[in-house]
């Protein structure tokens, strides 16, 4: 879904720029009477929605409203942070470090939602702003997106499984690792990975819940060893 600017000027948004396209959904980054604010459009039919719990760690919109054609609109203010799908774009790939402590503030995010009760089955870049030292999750409609990089099972149903969101973690991880979600650059990046770096991300990402680690304190652990 392109992003109508001149559906945004309806509202009395400025668009400034698109973050993020997938779909009938997208984020951008909007001017309201000076006021820098993030835009995000989705369906209002879409993928199933999350209903979000009261958690450390989110950012919860400070707008929402119906758009025509079945659109919805949700404004954020997300300060001075950056979408981690933002730095991909610009920088590119990041080092095993460097992906291993986001993911491990983003593990602390969705740690705090499970434990409000709340399965997410999918963890995208777009979904998280980060600053100098920490990450946040926005709190809005991305859903769960028809993805490989979305749990298997949660395809069919509603997540209800926590290790649904070690496999989220899984190919989260591996998508700041390859910098790109192209699946033949993906391969070149997974080749030269160190072996023990490829053995986590196959365990976390195994196919059936079952064969993966058992909870995100266990992908912790992985991930500081």
């Amino acid at each position: 879904m392109p992003v109508d600017s001149d559906l945004l000027g309806s509202v009395g948004l400025r668009l400034e720029s698109v973050i993020f396209s997938d779909g009938d959904y997208t984020l951008s980054r909007v001017d309201y009477r000076g006021r820098k604010l993030i835009a995000e459009i989705s369906s209002a039919s879409g993928t199933y929605q999350h209903r979000w719990p009261v958690a450390e760690g989110l950012i919860l919109p400070v707008s929402a409203r119906d758009l025509p054609e079945q659109r919805k609109l949700l404004l954020f203010d997300t300060g001075d942070t950056v979408f981690l799908c933002e730095t991909i774009q610009e920088f590119g790939r990041m080092s095993v470090p460097q992906a291993v402590e986001i993911t491990k503030m983003v593990i602390g995010v969705v740690s705090n939602l499970q434990a409000a009760g709340m399965i997410c089955g999918y963890l995208g870049p777009e979904m998280f702003v980060s600053s100098a030292s920490s990450v946040t999750m926005l709190a809005g409609r991305r859903g769960i997106p028809d993805s490989h990089f979305t749990a298997p099972e949660v395809h069919s149903s509603r997540p209800s499984d926590p290790r649904s969101d070690v496999a989220a973690v899984g190919t989260f991880f591996f998508r700041l690792i390859a910098g790109t979600d192209n699946r033949e650059r993906q391969l070149h990046v997974w080749q030269e990975l160190d072996p023990s770096v490829r053995i986590a991300i196959q365990d976390m990402s195994a196919p059936s819940p079952v064969n993966r680690p058992s909870s995100l304190k266990a992908v912790r652990s992985i991930l500081d060893g």
